[in-house]
């Protein structure tokens, strides 16, 4: 079996460091409803004396591959703190780095800015992150537009949800940049990879969770549009509440409706999918964990198909382990023209 490559280079030092034995990440969020909070991690090593100099906000380069760079999973966080723990003998001395992306820098930062009415809501979440010092790249064409806002000092992290909140976007960290994918963008381009138990699929896994979420379900759900009166589309008692930056009622009445489509899912469905990166025959085996990804599960006879929203990484020098959090598709199923899955008459919402 194959062993990993896992590598942690200290850019401030433009050096590798040595001596790591297991490190662990998270990034993403479990839940559809989930709010974006900041991706964090821990490496840990011995021989701390072989360490370099670091300091709080150092960027850390992680990369994991099975002998081609070409498919590594490669990820960029910072520094948040370092803990040294000295043994009896120097032998037993050992160093543990605690690591965050940026959504935690938008999390303890603040932000200014006047909106105009009809202001791309992709401006908004943009000045969150040029005034703390991040870069927010915009991926396809943001639909969704701002009411007349100003904003004081507030917290970067809630505004830029907001916005989130008002495009519905998908967005991922690294260490000082954030990927923003509008909905037009992404509803178009979730590409499948297959898991089976059976070996038919791309991927094989070691264990499933199915669940009926609570919090991935509603029959009402109310928009708070800032500024302006609520907006609520459906009724019942398991209601989803979110704020936004809507141009107007109508355009928080078309949010509201979109969501009220997205969480009508009542059935229990795949919540996590974890596999074990050596077991893998296909050359990408980090390829679940990338950008828009929709995983297609063939569990005993039958096909299950779920959106990643998060993962967790666990790697040591002898194995990598990942678990996949999931939404079920049916959230997703936009009517996508063409699409095998998603253009079906009858069977697919329509999207917004």
């Amino acid at each position: 079996m194959t062993l990993p490559n896992v590598n942690v280079y200290h850019s401030a030092s433009s050096g590798f460091l040595s001596d790591v034995q297991t490190l662990s990440f998270t990034q993403g969020r479990r839940n559809l409803t989930d709010l974006y909070r900041g991706g964090t991690g821990v490496i840990q090593g011995r021989r701390p004396d072989l360490l370099p100099t670091l300091e709080i906000g150092d960027e850390i380069v992680i990369t994991i591959d099975y002998g081609d760079v070409a498919t590594e999973m490669l990820r960029t966080f910072r520094v948040a703190d370092v803990t040294i723990t000295y043994g009896e003998v120097s032998s037993m001395d050992t160093w543990e780095i605690d690591i965050e992306d940026a959504f935690a820098y938008l999390g303890r930062g603040t932000v200014t800015y006047t909106a105009t009415g009809g202001d791309s809501i992709f401006d908004t979440a943009e000045a969150c992150c040029t005034q703390n010092g991040l870069t927010l790249t915009e991926n396809g064409t943001t639909l969704s537009y701002s009411s007349a806002q100003t904003i004081t000092a507030q917290n970067a992290l809630d505004v830029f949800q907001t916005a989130a909140n008002t495009e519905q976007a998908r967005v991922y960290a690294g260490s000082g940049d954030i990927s923003w994918y509008a909905r037009d963008y992404w509803q178009d381009n979730l590409g499948t990879v297959t898991f089976s138990d059976d070996g038919t699929g791309t991927y094989t896994y070691n264990q499933l969770d199915f669940g009926s979420l609570a919090d991935n379900y509603a029959d009402e759900v109310v928009v708070f549009p800032r500024g302006s009166s609520d907006v609520v589309s459906g009724t019942g008692i398991f209601s989803y509440n979110l704020d936004s930056y809507s141009f107007d009622t109508q355009q928080a009445q078309y949010l509201g409706q979109y969501l009220l489509g997205a969480l009508s899912v009542r059935d229990s469905r795949i919540r996590t999918i974890q596999y074990l990166c050596n077991s893998q025959t296909a050359t990408n085996k980090f390829a679940p964990t990338s950008v828009n990804v929709r995983a297609a599960v063939k569990f005993r006879g039958s096909t299950y198909y779920g959106v990643v929203e998060g993962y967790s990484v666990f790697a040591s020098p002898t194995d990598v382990r990942i678990q996949l959090f999931l939404s079920d598709a049916s959230f997703y199923s936009f009517l996508v023209l063409d699409d095998t899955i998603y253009g079906k008459l009858d069977e697919n919402k329509l999207g917004w």
